[in-house]
């Protein structure tokens, strides 16, 4: 015989045979309806559920399930709670609050000692005198008559296996960098690739981003400093499954696989098992980002976990943290096998704080959300509208992509529904598709041979306002970690290593000239290739670690990185010449003509008392002439 809750006053039993009388706590039960095996019965008033761990049937005692009460309208509105959660240090004590309106006992457990907690019916709370500082604890959690070993979902650090008590005075300098939307400039960069071929003590890790190249001169922050980028977007740095902290180079993972949301990723430590050291070198990290007067994003992912048995929640309020559909089933929008249920109030509350937590703590400039498009529109504005308060300015971005089953589609913090989120900005994919070309298949974009709708194409460089309501929306962009770098895709489809640095120049100015939000994935500059490969997740360091291919094609991207930023108050007027694309660009007392050509026949420009003031492709003086053999961008000059 099996017995459950179901919700806050009501119980199913599984059991053939006849119930004559049903109790728990001394409330009696009465009888509701038999499905089958199933009967079901219903208290007077709620179940007290940090208490009730056994039901008395038919006069004997049987074990008390947690059931699908946790999935109830009830549970959600009566179980909230809107203070501190997780340990809290201070030099003479450390509190500890852990949610678990189901559990029956919590301890916790510090240097090997256990220590009751104190259960309100909501939460769980502990005040243990002593100075815990960096210690490792790790609670025990009785959910019905076994305890069970349990990690914080709120730890702050981790020595790979257990929590550890976090000081909160260990934070970054305060750095105040002022952030514009419409003049970001985002670099996507995953710390172990672009440090691995880096002549520096600390490959992969941290500190090597801040490190110098003794061959180059140059760390990777201050080379991307150098490029005129505005962001530093950093692929997943939480905590996060699939890699060894300790034996560093047995997997390689992208870090999309959620561990612990308020943790950093040991893995990028030159001391893994010390929380401390973690921290400090991560802090140093961005202390540099931000010293060289860049922002810095953190790459998040809060629409699913990565195993479902080892990420906390489940053991603390089964069932609580997921989405499910009508019939109790857990759905997988994420296609990782779950998916998170934003609209919760304290999952939303797990999510805020986990945001909070590092903007107060590691001075985050912004955050770009993984597979937007599975988080409720309710709890993005939330997110924005509380972190605005924190650091005004703050961006918040994602893959506003519409997906999963269970979330109306006018509740999706998709792409679509860019116009009730009016701070958030989406990846433009349409501009990508038709820029890059087939996603997946043969078809050849506009900036790679394909055939060119000029018209089509001046749209995306107005930033795609078919698409937008405004172009603040929109992040341009062609190549990130996902998918084929852009100089793969091209040289699939063209097999020319010439053509494809032709095209890729192109495409780099192209992203550049587009009004909105401008993104490059690292390595774009200079023809980063993964060998092909198009999902690198896991792929070794042989395919994700970067090459600094350097040269002068980093000089033209520069150049055009400038005219960006100078051109940002520009007055712009866009015609079709000759089968090509003129912008005449003007600002204060300077004149600019902007000729995008997409063909290799030769095209003839007067020049008009002109100069050239950049090029994409190389260009043939003739006179009071120029000739432009090749697809490119060109920006002449008035004198």
């Amino acid at each position: 015989m099996l017995a459950f809750i179901d919700d806050i006053k009501l119980i199913r039993i599984e059991f053939d045979g006849y119930i004559e009388d049903v109790s728990i706590l001394n409330m009696s039960c009465r009888f509701v309806k038999k499905e089958g095996r199933l009967q079901y019965f219903e208290t007077h008033q709620s179940i007290p559920l940090q208490q009730a761990d056994t039901i008395k049937i038919n006069g004997y005692h049987y074990p008390l399930h947690i059931g699908l009460v946790t999935l109830s309208d009830a549970f959600e509105k009566t179980y909230r709670y809107d203070g501190p959660l997780g340990a809290i240090y201070h030099e003479d004590h450390t509190e500890f609050y852990v949610y678990s309106p189901v559990a029956k006992e919590i301890k916790v457990c510090i240097k090997d000692h256990l220590y009751d907690m104190t259960g309100d019916g909501t939460i769980y709370k502990a005040s243990i005198p002593g100075n815990f500082a960096f210690e490792p604890y790790h609670y025990e959690v009785r959910l019905v008559d076994r305890f069970t070993k349990v990690l914080d979902p709120y730890l702050k650090g981790t020595n790979t296996k257990d929590g550890v008590i976090i000081p909160q005075s260990l934070k970054a300098k305060k750095a105040n960098i002022v952030q514009s939307k419409d003049e970001a400039i985002i670099y996507e960069a995953h710390v172990r690739d672009v440090t691995q071929t880096l002549d520096v003590p600390h490959k992969g890790l941290f500190l090597g981003m801040l490190e110098k190249d003794q061959h180059h001169g140059f760390s990777f922050i201050e080379y991307a400093a150098s490029l005129g980028v505005t962001h530093i977007q950093l692929l997943p740095i939480f905590d996060f499954e699939g890699v060894d902290p300790i034996y560093k180079s047995r997997f390689y993972n992208w870090g999309y696989n959620p561990k612990h949301y308020f943790a950093l990723q040991p893995w990028f430590s030159s001391q893994p098992t010390m929380a401390k050291v973690t921290i400090k070198e991560a802090i140093q990290m961005i202390d540099a980002i931000h010293d060289q007067g860049l922002g810095i994003i953190m790459d998040v992912v809060y629409n699913h976990v990565f195993d479902m048995d080892t990420y906390p929640y489940d053991q603390l309020v089964p069932g609580y943290f997921y989405r499910h559909d009508e019939n109790h089933q857990r759905t997988n929008g994420s296609y990782c096998g779950n998916e998170i249920e934003t609209r919760r109030y304290m999952v939303r509350k797990l999510i805020l704080d986990s945001l909070i937590h590092f903007v107060e703590t590691f001075d985050i400039d912004g955050f770009r959300f993984d597979l937007m498009g599975l988080i409720d529109v309710e709890t993005m504005n939330h997110i924005e509208s509380k972190l605005s308060k924190i650091k005004p300015g703050i961006m918040i971005y994602g893959e506003g992509w519409h997906m999963g089953e269970v979330l109306k589609d006018e509740d999706k913090a998709s792409q679509v529904n860019h116009q009730k989120m009016p701070k958030i900005a989406h990846f433009n994919d349409t501009f990508r598709n038709k820029v890059k070309g087939e996603l997946h298949g043969p078809a050849l974009g506009y900036g790679n041979g394909g055939d060119v709708d000029l018209e089509d194409l001046i749209l995306l460089l107005k930033g795609s306002p078919n698409v937008f309501e405004s172009s603040l929306y929109s992040i341009n962009y062609v190549e990130c970690h996902d998918n084929m770098t852009l100089f793969d895709k091209i040289l699939k489809d063209t097999q020319d290593h010439e053509h494809a640095r032709i095209y890729q120049d192109f495409t780099n100015a192209l992203i550049t000239l587009s009004e909105g939000i401008t993104f490059f994935h690292a390595g774009q500059e200079m023809y980063r290739s993964k060998k092909g490969v198009e999902n690198s997740y896991q792929s070794p360091d042989d395919i994700n670690q970067l090459q600094y291919n350097l040269g002068p094609h980093i000089d033209i991207f520069k150049q055009f990185i400038q005219f960006k930023k100078d051109t940002k108050e520009a007055k712009k007027l866009y015609t079709i010449k000759d089968d090509h694309i003129w912008i005449h660009v003007s600002i204060n007392q300077d004149e600019f003509e902007v000729i995008i050509k997409t063909s290799f026949k030769p095209y003839t420009i007067d020049l008009n008392s002109c100069i050239l003031w950049v090029s994409t492709a190389p260009v043939k003086p003739i006179k009071n002439q120029i000739i432009l053999e090749q697809y490119g961008v060109t920006i002449l000059k008035k004198r």
